[in-house]
């Protein structure tokens, strides 16, 4: 067999079952012979069921201007593309009990641009560089119980912030940078953030991410912010045992509103400052810290070191 695709322009059930599951697969072992399954223009709502998809030369699934799309309890691997990947589809993909393997290296497991993405139950394995989830537009993303390990990047928000993008029961470990945003709008709820270069690295401008009830450790940085204009609301979460600092807010020059609440919440056992400000200029800043506990941290607990700085307000408790 050839380097063709399966290509769907009108709908698709291939629904198995446990039993009887549906393989997509090349017709050589171990060689990736074929492209994937690709729907561009699809006229109503597709699933995939109960599949085995492996050995393809691109995107094992691939969307463009299509209909709906449902993937639930499959399994994808040996893929030498990002294995997921939803490109301006403006419709709903739902992902739900899924197992992916990125083995390529350099791609990833889920991309999504311009799409309502909803993903719940699935494991994405890396071999070190990558994403595990891409999402990119002005939709919205959703992800309960995900779990994401050994990519570069974890999990990407890339200039979606019209939605909250909302991310629950979910664990980022042994990535480059588990959470990434860049101009990006992100909810976090009872997540587990550990082992990673940095925790959650929010850089550019205008990122607001809410954590709750989540830990974040073991990382070099739990949260480090560069940028400006950025918001961080942080209630009832741990964040220890990180070999630099718990938090770390690297301020650019000259940006205009700049924020920090927690609420409930514990920074401790850090190995340099448990919480550090570093401000250039900035002006309508406000911190607050309300029954929040700094403890054991082998630098300051809390420490502001700033320049030019006015219009500041800062309450601790």
């Amino acid at each position: 067999m050839e380097d063709y695709e399966f290509r769907v322009e009108g709908e698709l059930h291939a629904v198995g079952t446990e039993q009887d599951s549906i393989y997509f697969r090349s017709d050589t072992p171990g060689e990736s012979t074929w492209k994937g399954i690709s729907f561009q223009f699809s006229t109503d709502l597709s699933e995939i069921s109960y599949a085995d998809i492996q050995n393809t030369s691109s995107y094992a699934v691939y969307s463009y201007y299509a209909n709906p799309i449902t993937i639930t309890h499959s399994s994808f691997h040996d893929c030498n593309s990002t294995v997921l990947f939803f490109d301006d589809t403006f419709s709903q993909v739902t992902l739900s009990y899924l197992s992916i393997v990125e083995s390529n290296g350099s791609h990833g497991g889920i991309q999504g641009n311009s799409t309502v993405l909803s993903m719940d139950n699935i494991m994405i394995q890396g071999t070190g560089g990558g994403y595990g989830v891409y999402y990119l537009g002005n939709y919205e993303l959703f992800m309960d119980n995900v779990y994401v390990e050994n990519f570069e990047r974890g999990l990407v928000i890339n200039s979606s912030n019209n939605f909250a993008n909302t991310i629950n029961n979910s664990r980022f470990t042994s990535n480059g940078h588990g959470v990434s945003l860049n101009n990006g709008r992100a909810v976090l709820d009872n997540c587990e953030i550990d082992n990673n270069d940095y925790g959650i690295r929010a850089e550019g401008n205008n990122n607001t991410l809410t954590i709750h009830n989540s830990q974040i450790y073991n990382s070099n940085d739990g949260i480090y912010v560069i940028g400006g204009n950025d918001h961080l609301t942080i209630n009832t979460t741990d964040i220890y045992s990180n070999s630099n600092r718990g938090i770390y807010i690297d301020r650019n020059e000259s940006s205009s509103t700049s924020s920090l609440h927690m609420d409930g919440s514990t920074v401790y056992d850090n190995g340099n400052e448990g919480i550090k400000l570093y401000i250039w200029d900035n002006y309508e800043i406000d911190y607050s810290l309300i029954s929040t506990n700094i403890y054991d941290n082998n630098g300051h607990g809390f420490y502001n070191e700033a320049k030019g700085l006015t219009g500041v307000s800062l309450c601790h408790t």
